[in-house]
């Protein structure tokens, strides 16, 4: 035999079932970290654009409660009104600042979640390498020239992990010892090829 040459064929109708399976669940991995990302972008993002809302609310609210505050001053109208348009304000600056921490958590924990799928993805991927590295091993193929010395002979011969199932000799160490009549030996020839 040859270096490369098939010498047997393992049946892997179910290994094959099981890297399909496998090629499935990444690609489900895959997806499902696709779509995290995309909503966890879209939550970030909704963040954002209240954050700004709020920021532009705060401004009016304060320019508001200084306004009143000047009037309130000048008696043009009742402290309560002065005082409501300033609790008004700080209102707001606690909801600016209660969103500007949600933000930084959702930033955090996009962070973390999409760590946790990057993971997942990555576990599914070796699963499925594994998976394609023990299909390669279904076929027995010559690791080297030489002589196929023994094979499993049986089909449907049940097989377990660490089983010979074949064994090559290596030509170049390969010695053959024969014995030849002394009226023939003066024929023989170094490099001469035998024959039965």
């Amino acid at each position: 035999v040859q270096a490369g040459d098939e010498l047997l064929t393992l049946d892997t109708s179910e290994s094959r079932l099981e890297a399909a399976r496998l090629d499935d669940r990444v690609s489900q991995k895959e997806s499902a970290e696709t779509e995290l990302r995309l909503r966890l972008d879209e939550t970030i993002a909704s963040l954002r654009a209240q954050i700004e809302q709020r920021k532009l609310d705060a401004q009016i609210v304060h320019y508001t409660a200084d306004q009143k505050e000047r009037l309130r001053a000048e008696g043009l109208i009742a402290e309560q009104d002065a005082l409501a348009a300033g609790a008004i304000a700080k209102k707001t600056d606690i909801e600016l600042r209660q969103l500007e921490e949600a933000l930084t958590r959702a930033i955090r924990s996009r962070e973390v979640q999409l760590t946790a799928s990057r993971a997942e993805v990555a576990m599914a991927q070796r699963e499925r390498g594994e998976s394609r590295r023990q299909l390669e091993l279904a076929m027995l193929r010559a690791d080297r020239a030489g002589i196929l010395t023994s094979i499993v002979g049986e089909v449907g011969a049940t097989v377990r992990r660490g089983d010979v199932l074949a064994r090559i000799a290596d030509l170049s160490t390969y010695r053959v010892e024969a014995s030849i009549s002394d009226v023939h030996a003066a024929e023989l020839a170094a490099g001469m090829a035998a024959e039965e």
